[in-house]
């Protein structure tokens, strides 16, 4: 009986396990890319100065990587020390690179952040989490990689290295 039990549930994590393996993969299927940060533009966003900007002022004539985190998040943190260290070689990118932190007070963003004095984040604070549900944000940390035509070129929860291989692009 308790054999049976412990069948039963290795069957149930297998098959749960593999469920989940093209989320795994920063694979998103399913979803029409084009529905992914459809209102990007028209979302309005605080800065950790507590202004509000339209993200629409982010896009320009080149690509740029939004990181959905949060501050609680081990990758996340990893994350945006690799960030750090990419910016730190150019200041180019930074422009180029906006980190969106959800549900989190400005405070602790702040505080959080504060151990990357050299380098200068773009940071936007999306405290209902509505952008992360209109960019179908599942899981952090999330990378979404928005082209010149305002589209969703990446979505992923790795960093694209072709995105930030140089500064030229």
């Amino acid at each position: 009986m308790i054999a049976n039990r412990w069948k039963w549930y290795f069957v149930v994590c297998l098959l749960f396990s593999l469920s989940l393996t093209p989320v795994a993969k920063g694979q998103f299927e399913g979803i029409d890319k084009n529905e992914i940060c459809e209102d990007l533009p028209n979302f309005k966003l605080s800065n950790l100065s507590g202004e509000e900007v339209f993200l629409s002022d982010y896009l320009s004539e080149d690509h740029l990587l939004l990181f959905f985190w949060t501050t609680w998040c081990p990758h996340c943190r990893r994350g945006i020390k690799e960030l750090a260290r990419i910016i730190s070689r150019s200041d180019q990118l930074a422009s180029k690179i906006v980190l969106i932190n959800i549900g989190e007070s400005q405070r602790r963003v702040r505080k959080f952040l504060s151990q990357f004095r050299k380098v200068s984040f773009n940071v936007l604070i999306d405290p209902r989490g509505e952008l992360a549900w209109d960019c179908r944000i599942i899981g952090v940390p999330t990378y979404i990689v928005i082209n010149k035509k305002r589209k969703v070129e990446f979505y992923g929860y790795y960093l694209p290295r072709d995105y930030l291989v140089s500064p030229e692009k």
